[in-house]
């Protein structure tokens, strides 16, 4: 018994034989079904999509604050080292 064998088995289990007699009312059921899981389909697809845009774009605000931090850090250490009075050493003549 195939896939397609089964669904139908459930189909009739589901719905009386005499609601759709004709097999228009059944395409009509079919194409009805199809465009509601086309729809699920792109919603379930937007939302990965806006739920990967958001990921990228926290993951590029973290990598830009990090290098930032870093470049701030390269520079206070850089102004501290400025700021810093040269030391003198005074070297002081042996006494006799």
């Amino acid at each position: 018994m195939s896939r397609r064998d089964d669904y139908e088995e459930d189909y009739r289990e589901e719905y009386d034989e005499d609601d759709f007699d004709e097999e228009i009312d059944r395409r009509e059921y079919r194409r009805k079904r199809r465009s509601r899981n086309q729809l699920i389909t792109i919603i379930v697809s937007l939302v990965l999509l806006l739920a990967l845009g958001v990921g990228v774009f926290f993951g590029v605000k973290t990598l830009l604050d990090m290098s930032a931090s870093k470049q701030q850090a390269i520079e206070q250490e850089a102004a501290e080292e400025e700021a810093a009075p040269e030391e003198t050493i005074a070297i002081e003549a042996p006494e006799e």
